[in-house]
């Protein structure tokens, strides 16, 4: 596979959005636009609602045609697309990680942030494009995961496609093998809340808000407690977490490197990013804000990625170790002073490196590329 995109007009991009949200339901993009501007509706709310309304459609399109479908193979319905919405309701909300290919998650960590910007895009179109799929099948929800680049979009299935890579070294056949281990509906509602996300980007692209992404290259699962988020101004709006199997599971906010071994006994790699997204809140402050992360399990060693977007002043990012909790406003002032575009820390058993796209604009996207973390 590959990670394609091409140059857009991000402003364009952002009016195909709200196009896009608002023939779903009416209205619905100018209504979450104002009532979160206005303080009537929480950004995490509106995320909440986008994705529902994004599943809903996606799951409805997936019912139509069952009849002619009843004895195919894939086919999981009709879909009580009402139980799975309360279903969702009750559970914590998911943003997942997506598994990508060694070679593009080279190439995802080689982007520069504009091209983020340019990726971002091709995602939404993509999995637009799969959500309005009436009576998507296996086939279907493959050819957009391969179109955006992605092994799979959750732990159950990126398990099956790195096996599957390893067996066959066929990136298109991997991504099957995890689509079948979770099926064709479970992998819309966790393409619904990626999409979701992106969107919302989109949407609110004219804000001072910041989306950032956190690609992990080390074998190490990293966990970020609520204790180890800090929000300078703004609101932490989404934030990567990955359930395992079971009821009861354990969650992930970003994955260590998948593994498997092919028939010659060689490594065969994947590596999980995952996003989040922060959002002004009212007047003239913008999203500035900074989290610890530390070895599942474990309180440390710590990463902590800080990320700002100000109203009046530039924009950047920075790194540091071994801080975490209530130490991030300890340290919040010394560390958003020496904030760059880009940024690169190797001590303690970490290497990583950070990027904001540019000093000035709204809505920047920053990338973390997390190279090496001994735990």
């Amino acid at each position: 596979m590959t990670i394609k995109f091409e140059k857009c007009d991000l402003l364009v991009a952002q009016t195909e959005a709200k196009a896009f949200v608002n023939r779903l339901s009416d209205g619905l993009a100018d209504r979450l636009t104002d009532d979160t501007n206005n303080g009537r509706l929480s950004l995490e709310d509106a995320k909440l609602e986008l994705a529902e309304t994004i599943i809903r459609t996606a799951l409805a399109n997936y019912n139509q045609g069952g009849d002619a479908r009843g004895v195919s193979e894939d086919w999981e319905g009709p879909v009580d697309v009402e139980e799975v919405i309360r279903s969702i309701r009750s559970t914590q909300e998911p943003n997942p990680n997506e598994l990508y290919q060694a070679e593009d998650a080279e190439n995802l960590a080689g982007l520069n942030a504009e091209e983020m910007g340019f990726y971002l895009n091709h995602k939404r179109i993509t999995y637009e494009r799969l959500v309005d799929k009436v009576n998507a099948t296996i086939g279907d929800t493959a050819n957009a995961l391969v179109s955006a680049g992605v092994l799979s979009v959750s732990y159950s299935a990126g398990k099956k496609a790195i096996i599957e890579l390893a067996k066959t070294k066929s990136a298109r056949r991997a991504v099957v093998a995890g689509v079948k281990a979770i099926g064709v509906t479970n992998s819309l509602v966790v393409v619904g809340f990626i999409l979701a996300a992106i969107i919302l980007y989109f949407l609110l692209t004219a804000e001072k808000s910041f989306y950032g992404v956190v690609l992990n290259l080390s074998e190490t699962n990293l966990n970020c407690s609520e204790e180890d988020r800090y929000m300078h101004a703004g609101t932490l709006v989404s934030f990567p977490l990955d359930k395992e199997d079971g009821v009861n599971a354990n969650t992930v906010n970003i994955r260590g490197s998948a593994l498997a071994f092919d028939d010659d006994g060689n490594d065969v790699l994947a590596y999980y990013a995952g996003t989040y997204f922060a959002e002004k809140k009212f007047g003239l402050f913008g999203a500035e804000g900074m989290f610890s992360l530390a070895p599942e399990n474990r309180t440390g060693p710590n990463l902590a990625i800080l990320f700002s977007c100000p109203y009046f002043e530039d924009n950047g990012v920075n790194l540091e170790t071994n801080i975490r909790g209530s130490q991030l406003s300890d340290y919040w002032n010394p560390l958003r002073n020496e904030r760059k575009l880009r940024v690169r820390i190797n001590k303690d058993g970490i290497s990583a490196e950070a990027t904001v796209d540019a000093a000035r604009g709204s809505t920047p996207i920053g990338l973390t590329v997390i190279h090496k973390y001994d735990a």
